[in-house]
């Protein structure tokens, strides 16, 4: 297949978007794998080259007990993710090329399309991110230098709704320029779309309420059934506007929060739509937030 290839590196929403009521703009999800099980799913694919080096094969795998078992605070978010990991010295016999390809999704459907996840990239040669268009490859982004950090992952959002397809994939590949001891650590891999479905943003339906909205600025922020880790709030062309930092009292060892409202203050932003990023300790949950002053 003839790869295409472009430069996107934050996601950018037509203006059209922006003048969509409130009723047309509830997400579907199609992707959310936070492999925190300690393996990649089935329903992903792993793809290797067949580069070995001292007898391991070199291709994408689960964590167990963070990067290289050295515990959760070499992790993206205190919970096990996906990596490959370039094991061995310079004298392996080929540069690695290895794939980790999402399911098969149909988008057709979608008005809006955005992929979304963290990842820490110390790569020595080029990490990428690509999507299947129906026909080709297309790289949407692409990394060459460190980027990220363990607890301190860098965080992703890209349009990708100019590709939606019926056959749809994301892909992570990762291609060595020589055989080194880097890798790329891949988590909370997130793809939603809207559609034109009338939704109640403050429902509690996914353990998480946001009210009011829409807001002139303040909000609150209640997990029923899921602890809240922390929190970003993104507008319409994929800037962050907002983030809140892991708070002691919201950690993975608490129990999960009820009517202990998180308060956001977003007064000093503009009127427009906005998206809440919420990490838990099951996963990510993402609101629409209208601000209406």
């Amino acid at each position: 297949m003839k790869k295409k290839t472009m430069n996107i590196a934050a996601v950018v929403f037509t203006s059209a978007f922006c003048l969509l009521p409130s009723a047309f703009l509830h997400g579907q999800t199609y992707i959310n794998e936070n492999f925190n099980a300690g393996s990649i799913p089935n329903s992903w694919t792993v793809t290797t080259a067949g580069c070995f080096n001292s007898g391991l094969a070199i291709q994408w795998v689960g964590t167990t007990n963070g990067w290289r078992g050295q515990g959760l605070t070499s992790s993206l978010d205190n919970t096990e993710f996906a990596i490959v990991d370039i094991v061995g010295s310079p004298t392996g016999i080929c540069p690695p090329d290895e794939y980790l390809t999402s399911p098969v999704f149909n988008a057709t459907a979608a008005t809006t399309l955005l992929l979304e996840f963290d990842h820490f990239a110390y790569p020595v040669g080029t990490a990428e991110v690509e999507v299947f268009d129906g026909s080709s490859w297309v790289v949407v982004a692409s990394f060459v230098s460190t980027t990220g950090g363990w607890m301190a992952p860098d965080k992703q959002s890209i349009n990708i709704a100019p590709y939606k397809n019926a056959t749809m994939q994301i892909r992570f590949r990762y291609q060595d320029a020589g055989w080194y001891d880097w890798f790329w650590a891949v988590d909370n891999i997130w793809v939603a779309a809207t559609s034109p479905t009338a939704v109640n943003e403050t429902s509690s339906s996914d353990g998480m309420e946001v009210y009011p909205n829409p807001t002139t600025g303040k909000i609150q922020v209640i997990g029923n059934q899921y602890s809240v880790i922390g929190l970003e709030v993104y507008n319409v062309m994929g800037e962050k506007v907002y983030q809140s930092l892991v708070n002691s009292h919201l950690s993975l060892a608490t129990p999960p929060m009820t009517n202990a409202p998180m308060t956001i203050d977003l007064s000093s932003q503009p009127d427009g739509i906005y998206f809440i990023h919420i990490k838990t300790d099951n996963g990510n949950i993402v609101k629409k937030l209208i601000i209406q002053k």
